[in-house]
């Protein structure tokens, strides 16, 4: 790193104090940087290259990409006043230098000749070790070694530089899988206990932590997120719920065992299927600085900007050009990453300068996480209606503009700290509809009454109505309506939509507003009862009658929590907060916020909500994944049926009538740049079914 005597003088700096709008004194900034410390990242050694990637394909004038792959050596000074949000930093194992170890990996994406690239890089928070850009922005199946990894005119032609890191520690290694690697904390070099619940579902689904369990097993096994204090006698006791609302019934300790330091057997309560929540109080030890995390992001940004001799070296190894424009994206737990990274305010860097220009945060709704807290468990996803109940993370604040929480006493709001420290970046927050039903989407724009409040300037909201959490695999980010209909553990068809589109036009909308060319387009996301916003039961009046279907009252309701105990201690199962839901109109879909083509022109009712079948908690919501019921192909059908929705015969002449409105739609979605051309002319290929 560069010294920090260098830092006050250097020229750069003097040239940031107007670039990033500090208006304060020379004294100030000298001050702010003597406050600051010595963490970065040393070195990030190659451990696979890939030149050319993508099969040899040439983008443009740009020409062709190369694929780098590494493990990132990094150092957090526990002193550094830019560090001092970092749970138990303090408590890490020190280098000669003072200096906290750690390491992470990275995955570049970038153009082989390092002149052709545009001074940009777009960064994924990777979720669960996973990348996904590589099929919702580039449009790709997924494989970077194939041409097919990036679909036709995406943002390769351009120069664009697109980076991947690992930040998970509590995750195992695997081939595509990117970790991180933090030290545990110690209180005068012995072990730190504390109470920890682990709960286990058995479907497989995100944060399950385990894998599926098969229809006829009799037990399970369960790595625990932290090693036992003691053996068995540090297990309190292991309970099992068929629903979230149940009270939970105690396993006699007859019916698990400790098979290692980390590991119970458990079995299956009789009675209940596969959809139970299993739970496991314990004392454990060893929690790892898993608060690291946000530093490592912030230095990577601050790596991608070269921003001292050492970073450029370091740079210059991988043949990367420094960076003029850094932007952060990631989906669903990656984008609660992003708003807690930001509303811990990390966005400022050792040198006193912003990490991220923009951040483009996908699918968080109003959460956060349990990333940045002794025994933190990151791959939790809080207060879910069925599942994963009383974690971190579903708290206050949600809103990005200031308010009062009447339960707290507490004024705040995601861009609270950012804003005293002037680090805040440029944000578009992009929700499904999905997000509005499990994640208390509503909160980021009203207040906790449900009324109207809005967002700063620094702020864009798009809600894309009717919409999952997540595309489905293989074809994220492509074509729709292309997989075969599946319904997993749900009880309707999976909704197949994505929402990619809006992801790539933001991602272009982003850059300009961060080079000061062009504001991003007004908010579409309603924020109050005058937008749109609902109540459960008004919204159940709307829905139409569908052959099949029973409109279900459930959401994901907020809890409230006091996270200061340990074990923490739940105060009320449900916060006073007002959690909103979206109109429908009478075919049950959504009509305010980005509608997309598919949806202005249906041939189905698409929601972004979907209930679990029998054997699975049967009712209850189905995880992250929304529904598609088809309508009737025609009059007939419908009336034996009592559909109430009209059906295709009744909408549409023909094929051509049905593209000519497709691609009426999304020529308007383009001439308001929420979507782009290339993503426009794939409706001209739709046919009815």
């Amino acid at each position: 790193m560069k010294s920090l005597t260098s830092i006050i003088i250097s020229k750069v700096l003097l040239r940031s104090i107007f670039v990033y709008g500090l208006m304060v004194s020379f004294t100030a900034i000298a001050q702010q940087v003597k406050a600051t410390g010595q963490s970065g990242i040393l070195e990030i050694v190659i451990t696979e290259k890939i030149s050319p990637a993508l099969g040899g394909r040439i983008f443009g004038q740009v020409g062709t990409y190369d694929l780098i792959i590494g493990r990132a050596n990094a150092v957090a000074d526990p002193l550094s006043i830019r560090n001092s949000g970092v749970v138990d930093l303090k408590l890490a194992p020190r280098n000669a230098k003072g200096l906290v170890e750690y390491s992470f990996d990275v995955a570049f994406l970038k153009p082989t000749n390092p002149t052709k690239a545009n001074g940009v890089t777009v960064v994924e928070v990777t979720n669960r070790g996973r990348p996904i850009l590589q099929t919702s922005l580039l449009r790709g199946q997924g494989n970077l070694n194939l041409e097919t990894g990036a679909g036709e005119d995406s943002i390769l032609e351009q120069g664009y530089t697109l980076a991947w890191t690992g930040w998970q520690a509590d995750i195992a290694a695997a081939k595509g899988i990117l970790t991180a690697s933090y030290p545990v904390a110690m209180s005068s070099k012995k072990s730190i206990t504390g109470r920890v619940r682990d709960e286990i579902a058995l479907d497989g689904s995100a944060g399950a932590q385990i894998a599926p369990v098969k229809a006829d097993a009799k037990q399970f096994e369960v790595q625990l997120y932290y090693p036992l204090a003691n053996s068995a006698a540090s297990v309190h006791q292991v309970t099992v719920q068929q629903r979230a609302d149940d009270i939970p019934v105690i396993l006699a300790p007859t019916h698990y065992s400790v098979i290692g330091v980390d590991r119970l057997r458990i079995d299956m309560a009789p009675g209940m299927d596969r959809g139970a929540l299993y739970s496991v109080d314990y004392s454990a030890k060893d929690p790892k600085v898993m608060g690291l995390a946000f530093t490592s992001f912030r230095d990577l940004a601050t790596l991608l900007r070269q921003e001292s001799k050492k970073e450029i070296q370091t740079l210059n190894s991988l043949q990367l050009p420094p960076m003029k424009r850094v932007i952060a994206t990631g989906l669903s737990q990656s984008a609660r990453f992003i708003r807690d990274f930001v509303y811990q305010d990390f966005n400022i860097n050792e040198y006193g300068r912003i990490a991220f220009d923009g951040v483009i945060p996908q699918g968080s709704g109003g959460k956060r996480g349990f990333f940045n807290q002794r025994f933190a468990q990151p791959g939790r996803a809080p207060d879910f209606q069925h599942e994963m109940r009383g974690y971190p993370g579903a708290n206050f604040p949600f809103a990005y503009l200031d308010l009062k929480d009447p339960l707290s006493g507490r004024t705040e709001g995601i861009l609270t700290r950012c804003t005293g420290s002037r680090s805040c970046p440029k944000i578009i927050h992009l929700d499904s509809e999905w997000e509005q039903w499990q994640q208390a989407g509503s909160l980021i724009g009203s207040d906790l009454l449900g009324r109207s409040l809005g967002f700063p300037t620094q702020v864009r909201a798009y809600l894309i109505a009717s919409t999952p959490h997540a595309s489905l695999p293989p074809n994220a980010g492509v074509k729709p309506l292309t997989q075969p209909p599946s319904r997993a553990i749900c009880e309707q068809i999976l909704n197949p939509l994505t929402w990619a589109p809006v992801l790539r036009a933001s991602v272009a909308n982003m850059d300009q507003w961060i080079k000061g060319e062009m504001q991003p387009p007004e908010s579409r996301y309603p924020t109050g009862p005058e937008q749109g916003r609902v109540s459960i039961e008004t919204l159940k009046n709307m829905f139409p009658t569908i052959p099949g279907y029973a409109f279900s009252n459930l959401y994901g309701k907020l809890q409230v929590v006091d996270f200061q105990e340990n074990p923490p201690k739940k105060i009320s199962a449900f916060a006073p907060y007002a959690v909103q839901m979206m109109r429908v109109n009478s075919d049950g879909n959504g009509v305010d916020g980005v509608v997309l083509p598919e949806v202005a022109v249906p041939i189905a009712t698409y929601s972004g909500r979907n209930t679990r079948a029998a054997g699975f908690a049967q009712g209850e919501l189905c995880h992250t994944l929304g529904s598609y019921m088809p309508f009737t192909k025609t009059r007939a059908e419908r009336d034996a049926n009592g559909d109430s929705r009209p059906s295709i015969q009744e909408r549409y002449a023909d094929n051509s009538d049905y593209q000519a409105r497709l691609r009426k739609v999304a020529q308007q979605l383009v001439s308001e740049r929420l979507m782009l051309p290339t993503d426009a002319k794939i409706y001209e290929s739709f046919t009815l079914p």
